[in-house]
């Protein structure tokens, strides 16, 4: 009698032990680098730009010739 109540006395300690841990896994813990990153949260996201193209270095083939060029970055 006297071991079966150890058992459930240990069977009832880990089941403790298992029920705290989970709840303080729940707990939201905040690093250094979510730290560093609230500055650039307004930067995070889809941007999309057009631009001139001002010769052969955007692929035209004749530097007088004039286009635009379109962009599109995501940041996460």
């Amino acid at each position: 009698m006297k071991t079966r109540f150890n058992l459930s006395a240990l069977g009832l300690a880990l089941l403790d032990f298992v029920a705290v841990s989970t709840a303080t896994a729940d707990e939201v813990k905040t690093s250094s680098s979510q730290e560093a990153l609230k500055g650039l949260q307004p930067f995070i996201g889809k941007w999309t730009g057009e631009s001139e193209a001002f010769g052969g270095f955007e692929g035209l083939e004749d530097a007088v010739q004039k286009g635009n060029i379109q962009w599109l970055l995501h940041f996460r």
